[in-house]
């Protein structure tokens, strides 16, 4: 299966469309996206995401659970899974505030990577 990969440039752009003007900007200085950023590679490398939905949630939960940058992690990550589905030509058919609860109970540890791929592949 072949990815459209996001690079960090990419994350960055993302980030910087979804925080707020108040809001405290710029990466955290103790976190690397560079290395989320290079689990996900290494997941693709191994052959262990074998479609888009796993590609989006590794992506969304990885975002998320890093914290790499000083605010809007969570929205981050939700605009990502958002943007791999639509970059692979699929529509996902939940809004914005579902995703959101997703990604919060992913963050509180409530849920797996495997139950939010599945979530991801039936909402679209």
């Amino acid at each position: 299966m072949h990815f459209n990969l996001l690079d960090e440039s990419d994350v960055i752009e993302i980030h910087d469309s979804v925080i707020g003007p108040n809001e405290l900007q710029g990466l955290a200085g103790d976190k690397s996206l560079s290395g989320v950023l290079s689990r996900l590679q290494n997941r693709i490398d191994y052959g262990l995401m074998n479609d888009v939905f796993q590609y989006a949630a590794c992506a969304g939960i990885f975002i998320a659970k890093a914290h790499c940058f000083n605010d809007a992690n969570k929205r981050t990550a939700a605009a990502i899974v958002h943007l791999i589905l639509l970059t692979h030509n699929y529509s996902p058919k939940f809004d914005d505030y579902e995703l959101g609860k997703w990604i919060v109970l992913i963050i509180k540890d409530n849920l797996d990577e495997e139950k939010f791929t599945e979530f991801l592949r039936q909402s679209c």
